[in-house]
């Protein structure tokens, strides 16, 4: 079997990373419904990361732009995949770093094909860092 990436990864942290961005899409289409119906859509700034409810020290953000939606679906976005990312670490997983590079600049998960081309940069990276004892098979 040909693959693009040769390495173990850890698809789970893949999935993980797909539901995010999945979960993004979906706020983006529901802040933009209502941005469009009412002209303004208001959110809260602080919210549980365990429940997704406001705490006690949330405020009310009231969004009357769409350059504001946008900064502020942006900002929601990196803070989930920050925190997301502070217990899965995949330090030394060259896919996972590109996918996560990726995901930071586009906010979305890549099409199949970009994916493929993630794979074949990571593993020729990772190819590259191969030490020079080992042989490959």
């Amino acid at each position: 079997m040909n693959r693009n990436y040769n390495e173990k990864a850890n698809y789970s942290i893949v999935q993980d990373l797909w539901e995010l961005c999945e979960m993004n899409a979906e706020n983006e289409r529901n802040l933009f419904e209502v941005f469009h119906q009412e002209g303004e859509v208001s959110v809260y700034d602080n919210l549980d990361p365990f429940t997704g409810c406001p705490d006690d020290l949330s405020t009310v953000l009231t969004l009357k732009s769409e350059t504001e939606v946008k900064e502020y679906l942006k900002k929601d976005f990196l803070t989930s995949i920050k925190e997301y990312l502070e217990y899965r670490k995949p330090d030394g997983d060259y896919l996972l770093n590109a996918l996560i590079e990726f995901i930071k600049e586009n906010r979305k998960f890549p099409e199949k094909d970009v994916m493929r081309q993630l794979e074949e940069k990571a593993e020729a990276k990772r190819i590259t860092n191969l030490s020079a004892d080992t042989n490959a098979t």
